[in-house]
């Protein structure tokens, strides 16, 4: 625990804390993260969980909970290069708390295992890191047609609310070519 929770949860101030906390560890209760900063992160001395380092725990705090997501999008949100983001990951996947999944690109992304989401230096709130970018490019022209059917899907709902039949393609509001026009005018 963090000596500003703990300092919370008994009701008393921080050097009161720090003070509580040096007398257990002189008693063999507690051990210390950083013993250059006892206060920093406390446990018990039988709880064989492994510390992390402070830029190892940011980079598993921002790994997010549900997808995977890459290198560039972890070093934007730790703040931190990349080389020191992969060196981080790489002990992290040692201690089995994120594992290498293969990206829809066939790029390399991280997933946050179980024992990961439950580190106990796992920040639970936060920025996390954004999911990759879809290796898809999307064309102005589909982007509006995906847009204007996802409006049409989301607007209008009557009183039961069932939505509306989708308009025909003549009353669409994304444009058609000449050439598409031209065609449809010979079919009808």
């Amino acid at each position: 625990m963090r000596q500003g929770l703990i300092a919370e949860e008994l009701g008393v101030n921080k050097q009161r804390v720090r003070q509580l906390i040096i007398k257990l560890h002189a008693f063999g209760h507690v051990r210390f993260a950083d013993p250059t900063r006892p206060s920093w992160l406390v446990m018990k001395a039988d709880d064989r969980t492994p510390f992390l380092s402070r830029d190892a725990e940011r980079v598993l705090s921002v790994l997010p909970d549900d997808y995977a997501t890459d290198v560039k999008k972890i070093c934007i949100v730790a703040r931190m290069s990349v080389s020191k983001v992969k060196g981080f990951l790489e002990e992290l996947i040692f201690q089995s708390l994120v594992k290498v999944v293969q990206g829809l690109d066939s790029s390399t992304t991280y997933w946050i295992t179980s024992a990961g989401l439950e580190h106990p230096q796992r920040a639970s709130d936060g920025n996390r890191a954004r999911a990759p970018r879809l290796p898809v490019a999307v064309r102005p022209r589909s982007r509006r047609a995906v847009d204007y059917s996802r409006q049409w899907i989301t607007a209008d709902q009557g009183c039961d609310g069932a939505t509306r039949d989708p308009p025909s393609i003549n009353e669409r509001a994304v444009p058609v070519s000449k050439a598409q026009a031209a065609d449809r005018k010979d079919q009808q």
